[in-house]
């Protein structure tokens, strides 16, 4: 199977508190209603990516997984893996998220079916004045005081918040409880889960007048308070390179995944170059063994733990 570097349609998710900042991004046309998220390289059931272009063209991820994934995320990663371990979105807060926490893996094998836990990583790609987001509890505070403060309707005093601002970044392991405030815009670097457990939803309805379930339970259960006792190095590694940039990577049996945050860049891997602006990401196999990044401004390297060394930077 020929591998090169890949770009895949976005996948935009309507959603109640989503946006329309997505469509501001270079050579981005939305849908109609509130986007909340682009899924831009995912393999799940609820959104898989298809290659844009190339030789490959029209091919879904999931199934370039199935059919070789060694050369797709490296021999020693497709032994422990089932499907991509990654997904890679943009997110559109024109409103508040809900508070919510995600499992970590044991906890996910125990009580889901199929999706691992969930750890990610948000960069904040643009953020309103003040712009908040939730990010675990304020110092003091205990599973017993979380849990007696929800049952009297005053968790909101219990939650810490964090005024954020473009180029920043953020390491939400599972356990945190966490939520995205209006007026911000990220990417996300996440395993590759679906699994939400909403512990507040800001007493807010849909159109129809119906409040969105929650899960109370699971939140409480999953949740940490104090400091978390996952590592996001566990599951993924995210390099940026910032400035004027030339830089070679082996890929150390491994993919790559390229995310532009500001600028643009060239990324060349099997006599294949993709030019990426602002919001865009590719995904460069295994298979490829190596890759070279070029450009000015700031740039996202994701690799599964153990991958993308440097060779060369001139």
């Amino acid at each position: 199977m020929s591998m090169y570097p890949l770009r895949f349609a976005s996948i935009y998710k309507e959603k109640l508190w989503g946006g329309r900042r997505l469509g501001d991004l270079p050579g981005r046309s939305l849908p109609d209603g509130r986007i909340g998220e682009s899924w831009d390289i995912a393999s799940h059931q609820h959104g898989t990516s298809v290659v844009l272009r190339g030789p490959l063209e029209g091919e879904r991820l999931d199934e370039l997984f199935e059919r070789d994934p060694a050369a797709l995320i490296g021999r020693r990663h497709a032994g422990n893996n089932d499907r991509f371990p990654l997904l890679v979105k943009l997110i559109d807060a024109d409103d508040d998220l809900s508070v919510q926490v995600h499992p970590d893996d044991r906890y996910a094998r125990l009580h889901e079916s199929g999706d691992p836990g969930k750890s990610e990583l948000w960069y904040v790609l643009a953020a309103e004045p003040e712009a908040r987001i939730i990010y675990g509890f304020r110092p003091g505070y205990t599973k017993e005081s979380v849990t007696q403060a929800l049952e009297e309707n005053r968790l909101t005093e219990c939650l810490q918040e964090v005024v954020v601002r473009p180029g920043e970044m953020y390491e939400i392991p599972a356990g945190l409880v966490h939520a995205l405030g209006r007026g911000v815009v990220v990417a996300e670097v996440q395993q590759n889960s679906d699994t939400t457990y909403r512990l507040y939803d800001w007493d807010r309805v849909d159109p129809q007048g119906q409040a969105r379930e929650l899960h109370i339970a699971k939140a409480l259960d999953a949740m940490e308070v104090g400091p978390s006792t996952t590592s996001l190095e566990e599951f993924f590694l995210v390099d940026e390179l910032v400035g004027s940039v030339h830089l070679t990577f082996g890929l150390n049996d491994s993919f790559a995944v390229a995310l532009v945050t500001d600028g643009s860049f060239s990324v060349t891997s099997c006599d294949v170059s993709e030019r990426l602006q602002l919001g865009d990401s590719c995904l460069v196999p295994a298979a490829c063994q190596q890759c070279t990044v070029s450009g000015e401004g700031k740039l996202l390297l994701v690799s599964l733990p153990g991958g993308a060394l440097p060779l060369e930077d001139s």
